[in-house]
This record gives C-alpha cells, sequence and structure tokens, in this order.
C-alpha cells in the first residue's frame, strides 16, 4: 500500500448492476470466454438491458481482433457507463488465472485514465471467487472506488 495515494471505497449496494450509482464513467464488469458462448447468468442480466454487449461481443469473437486471454473489450451502453468484457476463460471454459490477474490489471488502468470507477455484480464475484480480493489489490488500494452489487431476487 503506497501512502501516497488515498486508496479507494468499496461499496456494497443492494440493487442491479443495470443501474450503476455514482456519477462520472461506470465501468461494468462482465467475464467471458474464447468459446464464443454469451450464456452465463450475468451475461443474461445484461443482455435484458444492453443487447448491444452481446452483439459487441460476438463481433470480438468472430473478427478474433485481439482475442486474447486477459484481453478488454469495452461496450459503451450510454454517455457514462461502459460494459467491460474481460476474456478470462479458455476455450473449454475453464477459468485462467493468470489471464483474470492481467484482465484486472487492465481494468484499473482503464479506469485510472478515465477517472472511472468499477461496478461489479455479486453474481460475477460468486462465479469467481478469486476476482475479489485481486480488485481490492488492483483497484481500491490504487485509488479506484469498487461497487458491489447484490442483484435483487424475484
Amino acid at each position: 500500500m503506497n501512502k501516497f495515494i488515498t486508496p479507494g471505497k468499496a461499496k456494497q449496494v443492494n440493487a442491479t448492476i443495470l443501474a450503476p450509482e455514482n456519477a462520472g464513467l461506470r465501468l461494468v464488469l462482465n467475464a467471458v470466454g474464447q468459446h464464443g458462448k454469451f450464456e452465463s447468468k450475468l451475461d443474461g442480466v445484461l443482455t435484458k438491458k444492453w443487447s448491444k454487449v452481446r452483439e459487441d461481443y460476438k463481433g470480438w469473437y468472430a473478427t478474433q481482433h485481439n482475442f486474447k486471454l486477459g484481453w478488454l473489450n469495452n461496450t459503451a451502453v450510454s454517455s457514462d457507463t461502459w460494459v467491460v468484457n474481460m476474456l478470462v476463460e479458455d476455450k473449454d471454459g475453464k477459468l485462467d488465472a493468470t489471464a483474470l490477474q492481467l484482465a484486472v490489471k487492465k481494468v484499473a488502468e482503464l479506469a485510472k485514465y478515465e477517472h472511472g470507477s468499477v461496478h461489479v455484480s455479486t453474481i460475477l464475484t460468486a462465479a469467481i471467487p478469486a476476482l475479489q480480493p485481486l480488485l481490492v489489490t488492483h483497484c481500491i488500494e490504487t485509488g479506484i472506488n469498487v461497487y458491489f452489487y447484490n442483484e435483487p431476487t424475484k
């Protein structure tokens, strides 16, 4: 921990990820794989409101341009909200820990550069338990605010 950097804040929010809190740029995280499927529980939640996220991922998969583990693909769903697809699963759907770490580092760099905050659904942290400690290390300790959303159940 650097004593010259004010650490970011982590906040639990009991609301849907589809209405992220805070002013400024909001980066909504999503994890995708090299298999080309967009079928996880969080994918379904995001597609309900923002179908462009699915289209952009499918286009990224089709072209295979910069389609490497650990890379990011951003979709602007509004002027101040971007969905960031992190490519962290291999072709078999297995999580790649190195790719996850690289992707979180890139998310932190993007958030710092764009002066944004990071927004994560607990659906994603439940599916990828290693994500939360990485967000603490790379985002919160470097001054980026991170919001964790508990999705409302019907």
